[in-house]
């Protein structure tokens, strides 16, 4: 169990009455090939491809994480009512397949700050992009308690490890894992090449304790954002698609998204229906959802720690929170 003694926080964690404080949109129940939500983030664009960032928001753990080159395999559990989606900006033009609306899967356009976003709810899928162009997986993962700028700030690192709180190696449980007919699993995505980074955002140091105890077993800043890019071809539409996680058949063309200028933004989340936008709120003390990461172990625990926000501060000023349920490492 690595020492942690500094002060950050998950500038990604920041906990709200529901895993985050994704913020509230107004729900438009019809079905339409609109856009879905985006966070506003930093890109950069090139002549010779297009760049595509994919924010993760809400609860997801992530299992693989050992070293860049290594496929990681991000799985979003169906804990406490969340739902998994896909929220992409009008912009982009998202637009499901012929075969997917024939099927009778639908965009829900939500109204939210002067735009339109297009959510696609994810229901036991496995989703994938196409066309990548870079060659492998690129990500950091080192750091202590805090996060030191321009070093470690966005390493995996920061995404808290199960194996690290408990103090020992853990295993994911088969039921959760298996590619087909996976228990409690709203959703998987498996990646392979591009970078992952994540974003720290409030500066506490977050302590893990069993129920009852003062002492906490574990500390360092939290993230509750994870951030993915990669890059296609310029002047190509992304391909995502989809492969339902209750049968045997390949995956499907799911929607396009059309690029503005040389980029994409996607938002990919697993959160309460309502809390689908980032939003900045009051900080909370504890993370009421971290405890549901633990029904996924192998294992069956008679103490499960969770992250409530300490005094400590990690010096980095953070003045955005990060997400209530933010993600995890196995």
């Amino acid at each position: 169990m690595r020492s942690k003694l500094a002060m950050l926080a998950l500038g990604l964690v920041f906990f709200i009455s529901a895993c985050k404080k994704e913020e509230k949109i107004a729900s438009d129940t019809s079905a339409t090939s609109m856009s879905a939500t985006t966070t506003a983030i930093d890109t950069e664009t090139f002549g010779a491809h297009t760049t595509v960032q994919v924010i993760f928001i809400g609860m997801g753990l992530a299992d693989g994480v050992k070293a860049p080159n290594n496929p990681v395999t991000l799985l979003f559990p169906s804990a406490m009512n969340h739902q998994a989606f896909i929220s992409v900006d009008s912009r982009y033009s998202p637009t499901l397949t012929d075969a997917m609306i024939q099927a009778g899967k639908t965009l829900d356009s939500v109204p939210h700050d002067s735009s339109t976003y297009a959510q696609y709810t994810i229901k036991g899928e496995e989703i994938g992009f196409q066309g990548i162009q870079d060659s492998d997986l690129q990500y950091r993962d080192d750091g202590s308690m805090c996060p030191m700028r321009n070093a470690d700030e966005h390493s995996l690192h920061w995404m808290p490890s199960l194996s690290d709180i408990l103090g020992s190696a853990q295993t994911l449980a088969t039921t959760a894992t298996t590619r087909t007919r996976p228990i409690g699993i709203n959703a998987r995505l498996e990646i392979a090449k591009g970078k992952l980074e994540t974003t720290v955002r409030d500066w506490h140091v977050w302590d893990f304790k069993a129920q009852g105890s003062a002492q906490p077993v574990f500390r360092q800043a939290l993230a509750g954002v994870l951030k993915y890019t990669f890059t296609i071809p310029a002047g190509q539409n992304l391909v995502i698609t989809s492969r339902v996680l209750s049968g045997n058949q390949g995956p499907q063309d799911l929607m396009t998204v059309k690029p503005d200028g040389n980029q994409i933004l996607i938002t990919f989340g697993n959160t309460l229906p309502n809390d689908r936008f980032e939003h900045a709120v009051a900080n909370v003390k504890e993370d009421p959802h971290f405890s549901d990461y633990y029904e996924l172990l192998a294992t069956r625990l008679s103490t499960m720690p969770t992250p409530f926000q300490s005094e400590d501060e990690c010096g980095g000023g953070g003045s955005e929170p990060g997400v209530t349920c933010g993600l995890v490492r196995r």
